[in-house]
């Protein structure tokens, strides 16, 4: 039986991968410059603090920014901060799934990567906060969602075992630490990780295009 669900809120439920994987782009942008053509082909392999690193380290570049990679890491989080503020989406139906595993009784817990700040900001604009008994941000945490003990931890605090429990993300990383937790791991696609599929569903128990299946899929668990 199931009695808790875990949800990612990046790349799950708030439509957020992309503004991530662009941060480069308005950075260099906000300084008139252009990413070389060969690293913005391969943006969907770089996370945006690996993709600025690419960067800064083509000669000329540091020093037309201006900026050290820390500095440009630091735009970022707080050119990201804004976003989630004012314009960041959530993705299609996911604001109507809470509302049916809310009403099926399951407890529910947001397991994040993202900033405290950021997520309540997510709360506000979409009046999500009444959906969620329970927030875990691994935000410079030493132990993220890749840590089955994490899981393990977060399914003790609400007296539940963890194979009572599912969690709905989009990351390779995370279905693998639910997984190896005792979890059931659903996956969400999400198109920024459309070179890593194969290897997501292979992490999975489950694999689902959209949040309107995840919710039909909920309706046969008991």
């Amino acid at each position: 039986m199931i009695k808790l669900i875990f949800f990612d809120l990046d790349g799950t439920l708030l439509d957020s991968e992309l503004y991530w994987r662009q941060t480069a782009l308005r950075l260099l942008g906000s300084k008139n410059m252009l990413i070389p053509p060969d690293i913005l082909e391969r943006q969907d392999e770089f996370a945006f603090s690996t993709m600025l690193r690419e960067v800064l380290e083509r000669p000329g570049y540091a020093e037309q920014l201006g900026m050290t990679l820390e500095e440009c890491i630091a735009w970022g989080r707080e050119n990201l901060s804004e976003l989630y503020r004012t314009r960041i989406p959530l993705k299609p139906h996911a604001k109507e799934l809470l509302a049916y595993v809310k009403s099926r009784g399951f407890k529910t817990v947001l397991v994040t990567a993202s900033k405290e700040e950021d997520v309540q900001a997510v709360f506000d604009r979409f009046g999500l906060e009444t959906y969620f008994d329970c927030v875990h941000s691994t935000y410079n945490q030493p132990e993220n969602k890749s840590k089955p003990a994490l899981f393990e931890k977060l399914a003790a605090q609400f007296q539940v075992k963890t194979e009572e429990c599912i969690h709905v993300d989009d990351a390779r990383y995370a279905l693998q630490g639910a997984r190896d937790a005792g979890c059931q791991a659903w996956a969400v696609q999400d198109f920024v990780h459309k070179l890593k599929v194969e290897r997501i569903k292979a992490a999975a128990h489950r694999y689902f295009e959209t949040l309107e299946d995840v919710e039909k899929a909920l309706h046969d668990v008991e």
